[in-house]
């Protein structure tokens, strides 16, 4: 299916291009995606010695509603730096440069919605040229950076996932964690002599706040659906 098609679908099913993961993911490799293009770009995902661990806090959010009120408040942050950007068309078009400059211009609120969106757009970018570098370092840092962001700065995560990054972070052996996209899990880079005392030192602390157990499973990056039959 020629990847116009592929967006196309994705779009009509979940309404954004998240879900081109799905159709158009390699074995071993993470994805780029513009979101503006819906063009996606393999980045190599093969660290040596290193996990990946997605823990799932079992928790249900209906995110809906918070993700209007988060695309308005860009919008509103958008049309206030216009006058003095006028290439902005959204938030994805100011530099990290334009926002130190002019992020007095917004009001407090505006300011943290904007600053986490400047910032992950650079963030990501580093985190595929450390993905190219084979850099988990690196690659842990930013994961630590993103989920801070979302928390103190978009207001996206939760208890039970701050507790997840928390509690995976205080693990010697753990390059990074955070939130996934969708707000229930979290995802972390983990040394494999790790894994026993991060599943260990993770389950525990969930545990006795939450009462349950978090799922902890290893993954992988693999080919994206195919047809059958």
């Amino acid at each position: 299916m020629p990847v116009e098609e592929v967006v196309a679908v994705c779009r009509e099913v979940d309404g954004e291009v998240a879900p081109i993961a799905s159709a158009m993911g390699k074995r071993d490799h993470a994805l780029l995606i513009d979101c503006r293009s819906a063009e996606a770009t393999t980045v190599p995902l093969v660290l040596s010695g290193v996990a990946i661990v997605v823990c799932d806090a079992h928790i249900a959010r209906d995110r809906r509603a918070l993700e209007r009120e988060r695309r308005a408040e860009c919008e509103a942050a958008a049309k206030i730096l216009r006058p003095h950007l006028r290439r902005v068309k959204t938030l994805r078009d100011v530099s990290l440069a334009d926002f130190l400059r002019l992020s007095e211009k917004l009001p407090p609120l505006l300011r943290r919605r904007t600053r986490h969106i400047v910032t992950e757009n650079v963030r990501v970018l580093q985190t595929v040229a450390a993905f190219r570098a084979e850099d988990p370092i690196a690659i842990g840092g930013r994961l630590n950076e993103s989920h801070d962001s979302l928390r103190d700065d978009y207001d996206l995560s939760s208890p039970e996932l701050d507790l997840l990054v928390g509690a995976a972070r205080s693990v010697p052996g753990v390059f990074g964690s955070r939130m996934t996209g969708r707000s229930t899990a979290t995802v972390s880079f983990v040394r494999r002599d790790a894994l026993p005392a991060f599943r260990a030192a993770v389950g525990a602390a969930y545990r006795s706040t939450f009462g349950r157990e978090p799922a902890m499973l290893e993954v992988r990056a693999a080919d994206g659906a195919a047809m059958i039959g």
